[in-house]
């Protein structure tokens, strides 16, 4: 769902009006699972009450609190290691506060980790300022009588003033602080607090250790700044990030802001982080406004540009390429006979691609407009709302004076104001989080509980707006309402909460398989051909290492123990570029084999229905997989023959037009597919499994679209034999009558080892290979996706 809108005139990440004081449901945490304890069980400042399924356990932190537990830190590892806490604070620093992790590295190999620490080995004497007669700086250049130095362990001295303004500028200039390294060239010592200390003002020193705060921060993944303005305080939670996809990890901070520990945006319960960030992305990018231009005009047939109605005749005719068509079917109009005016050839079926694009369009469009319009409104009434709480404490004090109530007693207006936000922003995310949810048995429960819950703030802030005479005979009805909102929020949260963690839920995100339907087939091919050219070109060398290695009888030079004895014998007795040689036969076929490939799997994987709503269907992945293979391979099959005729040791062959020829020549047109059948039988199930792989794991992955093809190469290792033995020099390899007489041949002279070959060749290629052109492939979709964009 990457599209985006241009309706977004209210929306903004930024707008979330949850900074007042939380009711009590919102001030703990949630555990992960029976064996998870969060990191804070013996804690004493965790109140051990019990959690809500969408609390998080949590903790914050004063900037007391941070100096307190750094110097524990340090003055533990200082007391193991038996260094000087100055030394001990920076090697914590360089290993990221991970303790266990820095003294292991220290106990195996001291001298090199004090050495990558910046600390060096020499930990004798102090370092101080002296005055040494004759000196001159190697930065000023000065050389007075009583200029005053400084020299850290490292020897590198420098006069005290162009020292002081080394650090000032590395604090004060470029807010470093934890990696200050020595001014002398090359140096890469670290600075320690103790030597800072003697020569830095007091002002500067604090702002040192302020930026030492921020860095022990920032380095600990269970830390994270508040985000409100000018807030001091820090928040400690034990949510990993690979935990973000089944819980929102909102916290609150001692200045009243509610965030998300996981992104640090406003709270945005119960959606997930990627999906607000999916959504927020589509609302501020404008390209929703595609979307439109879609709904409200068509392409023509034949150009496919875009055209909008401007009169009532169903007769269009393109201004581009002059093609006549069919505004209602979308077919020619020359095959409209006399139904010119009044079209009912809704199964035309040269216009039902063009029609089935645009019901799409328009569906997704009404969908997303329905989402965003009430995820809007309650933004929008979060705002007044605010408004109205600013004004809820004068209202207060009106109201005690009117009623004769005490100031207690009218709290429950700020009470209410309090809901009323809370109730807001929760439903605000429920349309996000909507929008991405697939339909299942639970998806009733989840609307029903935001229907409850939208039917109960309108209610309350209905009653909130009252004059405030009528507020003292309604506070009653105000605070069961109050009781009542906080209620529905509780139960729609914690049942969201509860299937979000157990996996219950699944969300309709873009696949990014294939280019949207008006690309055509043409961009699918290119994307391939670039794909294919850059896999072959770069992989070649090893595949000539995997032919050579796969030839039963080789000529003299030609037999090799191994990889390494392999390359390093073709490097030095042919030159490197024989192992280039032949490359252009790939580069010519290649290029259209790939083109057909991912073509063919486009059009296959639509016919048999695998794009339908964004699913997963392993069929469909199959059936492409292996029709793309036998397409690609008809074309690639006479190519692969030239290839390794002039791989093999000891070819004649210069150039690809000349082996082609002399193949032809000497054993005819069958000679360039005598090993198609073969190939088919290796490639067909294959790709049949890598493709449902690559389908499956992508869903999961999403948006990488990753996979790994380690699990897959053991299955073809063993059938790679034959077609390469069937294509190369032994004769009675060539002259065998099929797959199966091939490999009784291969078996009869060399055994079964004979079929492995050549696998350490494939096993290094296929990883790389398969990642390179899965990569360059997905990189000219991306290409495509931004030229359409732009």
């Amino acid at each position: 769902m990457e599209s985006d809108d241009d309706f977004m005139s209210v929306a903004s990440s930024g707008d979330d009006f949850l900074d007042t004081q939380a009711s009590d449901d919102e001030s703990l945490g949630e555990d992960f699972g029976d064996d998870f304890d969060g990191g804070f069980s013996k804690d004493k400042d965790i109140v051990a009450t019990s959690r809500k399924p969408y609390e998080v356990e949590f903790k914050v932190l004063s900037p007391d609190d941070i100096d307190r537990d750094q110097n524990q830190q340090i003055n533990e590892v200082s007391s193991i290691l038996s260094l000087p806490p100055e030394s001990s604070a920076i090697l914590l620093r360089y290993g990221r506060w991970n303790r266990e992790k820095l003294i292991e590295g220290y106990m195996d190999h001291p001298e090199e980790t004090l050495e990558e620490a910046g600390l060096g080995t020499n930990f004798e004497g102090t370092p101080k300022t002296e005055v040494i007669p004759g000196f001159v700086c190697d930065i000023c250049c000065e050389d007075g009588d009583n200029l005053e130095t400084y020299a850290m362990r490292c020897g590198h001295r420098f006069c005290v003033d162009c020292y002081r303004h080394y650090l000032a500028q590395k604090i004060r200039g470029e807010g470093e602080a934890a990696r200050i390294e020595c001014p002398g060239d090359g140096c890469n010592m670290i600075v320690d607090s103790k030597s800072l200390s003697l020569l830095v003002t007091p002002a500067l020193k604090d702002r040192y250790y302020t930026l030492l705060q921020r860095t022990y921060v920032d380095d600990k993944e269970n830390l994270k700044w508040c985000p409100a303005p000018n807030c001091e305080y820090a928040v400690d939670c034990p949510v990993k990030q690979r935990d973000l996809r089944r819980i929102v990890p909102t916290v609150q901070c001692n200045c009243k802001h509610h965030f998300c520990f996981g992104c640090t945006l406003n709270d945005h319960q119960p959606a997930p982080c990627q999906l607000v960030k999916m959504w927020l992305k589509k609302c501020e990018d404008d390209s929703e406004t595609a979307n439109w231009i879609s709904a409200n005009t068509k392409e023509c047939p034949r150009c496919h540009s875009t055209i909008e109605k401007n009169g009532g005749c169903n007769h269009m005719t393109c201004r581009k390429c002059k093609h006549e068509f069919c505004w209602m079917c979308m077919g020619l109009w020359s095959e409209h006979g006399t139904s010119w005016y009044n079209c009912n050839r809704y199964e035309e079926k040269s216009g039902s691609e063009a029609r089935t694009a645009q019901a799409k369009s328009r569906a997704s469009l009404e969908r997303y407009l329905h989402y965003y319009n009430r995820y809007a409104n309650h933004e929008q009434s979060a705002k007044l709302d605010k408004d109205l709480y600013l004004k809820t404490e004068k209202k207060m004090t009106s109201l005690q004076s009117q009623s004769g109530l005490s100031w207690i007693e009218v709290q429950f207006l700020d009470t209410a104001s309090q809901a009323l936000q809370q109730c807001r922003q929760t439903l605000k995310w429920t349309y996000a989080f909507a929008y991405y949810l697939a339909r299942n048995n639970l998806t009733e429960i989840f609307e029903d509980n935001q229907k409850d819950l939208e039917l109960a703030v309108e209610n309350l802030s209905e009653m909130f707006e009252k004059p405030v005479p009528e507020l003292a005979n309604l506070k009653v009805d105000i605070l069961d309402k109050t009781a009542y909102c906080n209620k529905r929020r509780v139960i729609l949260l914690s049942d969201t909460a509860e299937n979000l963690k157990n996996g219950e839920w699944s969300f309709n995100v873009e696949c990014y398989e294939a280019l949207p339907s008006n690309y055509g087939l043409g961009r699918n091919m290119l994307a391939g051909a670039f794909a294919g050219i850059a896999e072959h070109s770069v992989m070649y060398p090893v595949d000539l290492l995997k032919t050579r290695m796969q030839i039963l009888h080789p000529a003299n030079g030609g037999l090799y123990t191994g990889l390494t004895n392999a390359f390093s014998t073709i490097y030095r007795i042919e030159g490197w570029r024989t192992l280039w040689k032949g490359v252009s036969s790939v580069i010519v076929g290649a290029g259209p084999a790939h083109a057909v490939y991912f073509g063919t799997y486009e059009i296959v994987k639509e016919f048999a229905g695998g794009n339908v709503d964004d699913g997963h269907h392993p069929l469909a992945a199959a059936l492409s997989g292996a029709s793309a293979t036998i397409a690609s391979d008809a074309l690639m099959n006479p190519f692969d023959v030239i290839k390794q005729r002039m791989q093999v040791h000891g070819s004649v062959h210069k150039t690809i037009v000349q082996c082609a020829r002399s193949v032809y020549r000497t054993e005819g047109l069958q000679a360039f597919y005598v090993s198609y059948p073969t190939t088919l039988c290796m490639t067909v199930p294959f790709t049949a499994t890598q493709f449902v792989a690559y389908e499956s794991i992508s869903k999961v992955m999403n948006p990488s679209g990753d996979y790994d093809p380690w699990s897959y190469d053991t299955t073809r290792r063993g059938e790679d034999a034959p077609p390469t033995r069937g294509l190369a020099q032994n004769e009675e390899i060539r002259s065998a009558k099929g797959l199966f007489n091939a490999a009784s041949i291969i078996k009869r002279q060399f055994g079964w080892s004979g079929f492995l070959r050549g696998a350490r060749p494939r096993i290094i290629s296929t990883m790389p290979s398969t990642a390179i052109c899965w990569t360059s492939y997905e990189m000219a979709k991306a290409y495509f996706k931004r030229q359409e964009v732009a």
